[in-house]
């Protein structure tokens, strides 16, 4: 009974030991100014961005040869309003022909439209968004997935939490973005332990960011000792069950 009493007690303490208690956000530093004073970066558009475009004004049938109709299946018409930004960063805009809108906020290309709208239609009332914001979330996330983001914005805490957050086994020490920039790949590993996270370049998202969240040293050890740990937990439960017996036959 002893030693069952001791075996039971050292199974125990490695149970608690493997949950572990995460802190989040501790302060390495004063950096409350610094978060306090960071500013919501402002998304660019891009090539492979679909745009929902519409122009309207007091007189419907002036701004109709600006949005393109299409006959649905009743034969009714409804406007075409996305429009993708192509390799050159261009959308071809009916009435307008080719317009460069790569590198502008949305607010910055509804201008560039009504601008160019405006002899044409001078009451016209521009709309744009952006309908493509995605990011992926994957790795040790209880749900790992791509979420469209209806706002166009959202921090790496606030995806984090759409996947459900990080599981028990994910490295939170480790969190890698992966985002797509001037037509390079760019890799930042993020401490979610410390408040840095809160002043890092990758702590508001962009659109087709990519949030990574690989496995803790103890999970890829486990996985590499899944295979011996089927051989010797069955031989130690039939040596445990062996010295039982013996114990209390020599009673």
């Amino acid at each position: 009974m002893k030693y069952a009493a001791l075996f039971i007690l050292a199974f125990a303490m490695c149970s608690c030991a493997s949950q572990k208690k995460f802190v989040y956000f501790q302060n390495e530093g004063d950096r409350a100014e610094a978060v306090m004073e960071k500013e919501v970066p402002e998304i660019r558009l891009l090539p492979n961005d679909i745009l929902a475009i519409t122009v309207s004004s007091v007189n419907a049938a002036a701004s109709g040869p600006y949005n393109l109709v299409r006959p649905d299946i009743n034969s009714a018409t409804q406007p075409i309003t996305d429009f993708l930004i192509n390799a050159s960063g261009m959308i071809n805009y009916p009435g307008l022909g080719e317009i460069n809108v790569e590198g502008l906020t949305t607010a910055e290309a509804e201008e560039k439209i009504k601008k160019l709208v405006s002899p044409f239609l001078s009451d016209a009332v521009v709309n744009v968004r952006l309908i493509n914001f995605t990011v992926t979330v994957t790795g040790e996330v209880r749900s790992p997935s791509s979420y469209v983001i209806a706002d166009q914005r959202i921090t790496l805490i606030e995806a984090l939490s759409l996947a459900g957050d990080i599981n028990d086994l994910g490295d939170r020490e480790k969190v890698m973005v992966i985002r797509e920039s001037k037509g390079e790949r760019e890799f930042m590993t993020v401490n979610l332990l410390t408040d840095s996270v809160f002043i890092s370049p990758y702590y508001y998202l962009q659109q087709n960011d990519v949030i990574y969240v690989p496995p803790t040293k103890g999970k890829a050890f486990s996985a590499r000792s899944e295979p011996l740990s089927r051989v010797i937990l069955p031989a130690v439960g039939v040596l445990a069950s062996l010295a039982s017996l013996i114990i209390i036959a020599n009673r």
